[in-house]
């Protein structure tokens, strides 16, 4: 009989609910309170999380850890937050403090590519993707054609079209926080090079061929590769 944490992307049935539904011949499942977890753009008790965690530690034999549930609260958290990069990094002090106070643990652990929906829908996206989505996710498309492209003029003058239909301050909040995202990622990645992870994943969401998530995949991939 051995023991599995398990910190959930969020509070979705399909994220939160199916695993707890899983036959438990040989296992013992600990996972967070649904109280504790976040609910669409309200992020988790990250306090709560944390006290979940320290006080299981020495219960478990493996932790199923969603990073975007640790580091942000949840995944649509993770497209919300104006936190900086430094407050972001610090949450996975944790993760170090788990393999300190019980070196045996096995982490299996995940963290998103942010996404870029090409859609005028902000249900789980910031509000000003209600008008700008369709365009954002343009804007992207554009620069990366253009980095693949940069002598192709045609191109050039759509992107610069569009940037000029976007609001600055809706470019500057998107495109900043992506950044900070991605910074985030590097660091998990370090941390797993360090071996804080076991076994670790960075999945993508709703990305196409070109644009920001396949922009920042590729960033990621030939991080990963320098590291083989």
């Amino acid at each position: 009989m051995f023991t599995i944490g398990y910190i959930a992307l969020d509070d979705r049935p399909v994220n939160y609910n199916y695993p707890i539904y899983l036959p438990k011949g040989e296992y013992e499942l600990l996972n967070l309170d649904i109280s504790i977890m976040g609910n669409i753009k309200s992020p988790a008790n990250l306090e709560k999380l944390d006290e979940f965690l320290l006080n299981s530690v020495n219960k478990m034999d493996y932790l199923v850890l969603s990073l975007d549930t640790l580091i942000y609260g949840g995944l649509i958290p993770s497209r919300l937050h104006h936190l900086d990069k430094e407050k972001l990094v610090k949450r996975l002090d944790i993760v170090k403090r788990l393999k300190q106070i019980n070196p045996k643990l096995k982490i299996f652990s995940f963290i998103t590519i942010m996404r870029c929906p090409n859609t005028n829908f902000d249900s789980e996206e910031p509000e000003y993707f209600a008008t700008y989505g369709k365009k954002l996710f343009e804007y992207g498309r554009l620069t990366h054609l253009h980095m693949i492209h940069p002598e192709d003029n045609d191109i050039l003058e759509k992107l610069n079209s569009i940037i000029k239909i976007i609001p600055e301050d809706v470019i500057k909040d998107f495109t900043e926080r992506r950044k900070i995202n991605l910074e985030v990622n590097k660091y998990v990645i370090d941390m797993y090079k360090q071996h804080y992870f076991d076994f670790f994943i960075i999945p993508q969401d709703d990305s196409a061929p070109y644009g920001f998530t396949s922009m920042d995949q590729n960033e990621i991939r030939n991080l990963c590769q320098k590291g083989q």
